[in-house]
């Protein structure tokens, strides 16, 4: 299964863990919501959402970026933006093979 890295990441208007005076090596998902302006949270979430359901495609990867990144939902949690994801991309979690 392939990683979800910064690298792969489309936008670039992220800000760096320096600017936020942010620790992503202590802990990269280190608060409740989902940060969409740090560039580490958005790839471990899409990591970890990418290997929970088991999808190889990079590209799927950076449409779910793109999706969370144009969304106008400001705070949500990590739970409700998977939610959101599998939503957009028409996943049904019960019915993903084991």
């Amino acid at each position: 299964m392939k990683k979800f890295t910064l690298n792969d990441l489309l936008f670039t208007d992220y800000k760096t863990a320096k600017e936020l005076n942010d620790n992503p090596k202590a802990n990269p998902s280190d608060c409740k919501y989902l940060n969409k302006d740090e560039a580490y949270e958005m790839a471990y979430f899409i990591n970890n959402f990418m290997v929970k359901y088991r999808i190889n495609d990079i590209r799927i990867g950076q449409k779910i970026e793109a999706f969370i990144k144009h969304s106008r939902k400001k705070k949500l949690s990590h739970k409700a933006w998977n939610f959101q994801v599998l939503l957009y991309c028409n996943i049904v979690p019960w019915s993903t093979p084991a």
